[in-house]
Parts: structure tokens; sequence; C-alpha cells
């Protein structure tokens, strides 16, 4: 108000609502942690509520002082090299092998092997990432990013009805896994399997009425101006 301070202007301006900051400090809700906001604190004219981008670096902390161990940061990291910090990847399989040594139960956390199988596989080291895969399905046979990445590996090995099987495991599963139909569909058609792409595809369309590749391949498969045939 030591700006705004012409006669009458704060009985005038908004007077049902004399706390500023409502609408002119920015509060965007967090990108990374739910049920959070952040702001500035800075008193603007105009303000954006628009949600923040992503961080892509950085050095991750706790907040509010709760403890996390080795694994949590390790899959935090593992989160940063999917969105293309390179920086974070050694920083990620150093703290997850760590967990791996030092945990009882290392063996049945499907999450750790899952990740660590991710990072293994950006670095080209496909064997490796093949292994951490197949833990994480001994762990938990429905997850999801360890069958559909494993079931990528397969494929580009020319395995396609190891990658068919893994696809078709991860995406009937959770319908949600729109790319595990879709590459499921791709080497079905590959094999000759017509019926079965068309299934694929109207399940995708099921839960993804909008989704064009899907949509375009269907109608091409049903106006046989595309065929599937083994190859």
């Amino acid at each position: 108000m030591t700006c705004h301070n012409r006669p009458g202007f704060a009985e005038s301006h908004h007077p049902e609502n004399q706390d500023c900051t409502d609408c002119h400090m920015a509060r965007p809700p967090s990108s990374d942690i739910a049920h959070e906001q952040v702001t500035d604190h800075w008193i603007r004219r105009r303000v954006n509520q628009e949600r923040l981008p992503l961080a892509k670096t950085g050095e991750l902390v706790t907040v509010g002082g709760v403890a996390a161990s080795d694994r949590d940061f390790g899959l935090a990291y593992a989160q940063m090299a999917a969105r293309g910090d390179a920086a974070a990847v050694p920083r990620a399989v150093d703290l997850l092998r760590e967990a791996e040594r030092n945990s009882n139960g290392a063996s049945r956390d499907h999450m750790l092997h899952a990740q660590l199988g991710f990072l293994e596989q950006t670095t080209g080291q496909s064997e490796a990432a093949a292994a951490e895969y197949q833990r994480a399905l001994e762990a938990d046979s429905y997850d999801a990013l360890a069958g559909g990445d494993l079931a990528l590996i397969e494929a580009r090995q020319k395995n396609y009805p190891e990658a068919a099987r893994l696809w078709r495991a991860v995406f009937e599963h959770d319908p949600t896994q729109l790319q595990a139909g879709l590459n499921l569909a791709i080497v079905e058609c590959g094999e000759g399997e017509r019926d079965a792409v068309l299934a694929a595809l109207d399940r995708i369309l099921v839960f993804q009425p909008d989704d064009v590749q899907a949509r375009a391949f269907a109608a091409k498969i049903r106006s046989n101006s595309s065929s599937c045939q083994r190859k």
C-alpha cells in the first residue's frame, strides 16, 4: 500500500478482499510434490497460476526434514534421469546398488530392480538391463516398466514371440499402458495375427478414443489398405 497510496484506492479496489496477495502473489501447484504450492513471494500486477515445468536437473533434498534412504534418493534420481539429466544416471545407479547391497528385502523390491534396468538400458547395457528386468518381474509379474522395456530388448533381438508375450501381459493387466498395446499390435501384425492386432487396437481406443495412431492403424487393416503378414 506504500505504492498504491492514492486517496480511496484501498476502499475502491476490491473492497471485499483487503488481502492483496490473494490476487497478486502467484501460487502455482508444485510439479514434483503432491498437495504443495510454489510461490516466490513477489507481489506482481499480473500473475501466472500455471503449473511450473518439471525440474530436470539439480540436487535433490528432502522436504520438511524427513529422512530418506539410499533407495529413496536412488529412485528419485532415476526419475531425474528419465527426464534427461545425464548426471543423475550414475548417482542413481550408485545409490540403488548400495541399497541393493544393504537391504535384506532387495530381491523382492521390483521398483529397485526395474529402475536399475532402466538406467542400464539408457547406457546401452542391454544384457544387464534384461537381467534386472527379470528380477523385477520375479518380484512383481505386473511391473509395467520392467515388462514393457524388457519387451523392447526382446524385439530388438528379433525375439518377437517373447516381446509379444511381455507386452500382452502388461497391456492386459493395465489397459492404460497404451504404448504397450500399440507395440503389441505392431508385433502381432508382423506375425500375421490380424484378429489379435484389431483386438489390441480396439482395446486402446476404448481407453483412448482420440489415439490417432491406433485409429489410423485399425482403419488401414479393416480397409485392407495395409495387411498383416508374417515376416
